[in-house]
């Protein structure tokens, strides 16, 4: 798997609190979701409620048409850290493709620290360490999998995805037939 396992991320200096969408260097577009025939892109978020408490997972999964093949939007209580929680919306897209039986998938994530840990291989001793562990071993599984720092603007369906999971009761998943409300901000992410 070490040898399937890329990423395409900048190595910027800014800070995660900033939450600051870097280009992603390593691709001519930051709307570039076309791409080899049988890949699919996996874009996940998190969003956070501090008065509810919860955190939101979003998980987009688009075939090399840009078309959804599948989302999910998963509510978490809020026990983890910002990062953390990126982490696990970064495990949670690989056991969602793992569910859609997908072989050859790339991940997207605007989090540039979760991205670099999944890179580096040797994740931190805190529970987004544990995550990326998870997703380490489960991306054995596949046969090939990548993991990409996208922009902010290039995540924002997974992100309403991530903010609409913080209201829902429990786990909710679609296959393409997405919701109108979603496929919008899907074609948006595209243009």
């Amino acid at each position: 798997m070490d040898q399937n396992l890329k990423i395409g991320a900048n190595r910027d200096s800014f800070g995660l609190c900033m939450r600051k969408n870097l280009y992603d260097s390593y691709k001519l577009s930051n709307y570039n979701y076309v791409d080899a025939v049988g890949s699919v892109k996996i874009n996940v978020d998190t969003a956070f409620n501090p008065i509810s408490g919860w955190f939101g997972v979003g998980v987009i999964c688009r075939d090399e048409r840009g078309r959804v093949i599948g989302a999910t939007a998963i509510p978490v209580p809020a026990c983890l850290g910002v990062v953390e929680a990126e982490a696990l919306a970064v495990l949670e897209g690989l056991r969602f493709a793992s569910l859609l039986g997908l072989q050859s998938v790339k991940i997207n994530s605007d989090s540039l620290r979760v991205v670099n840990m999944v890179l580096s291989k040797i994740p931190p001793g805190s529970d987004a360490g544990v995550f990326i562990l998870d997703f380490l071993d489960l991306a054995k599984s596949f046969s090939e999998v990548s993991c990409s720092h996208v922009l902010r603007s290039a995540n924002e369906a997974a992100n309403s995805l991530a903010a609409f999971a913080i209201r829902a009761d429990s786990r909710l998943s679609w296959g393409s037939d997405v919701p109108d409300w979603l496929s919008d901000l899907v074609l948006h992410d595209l243009c």
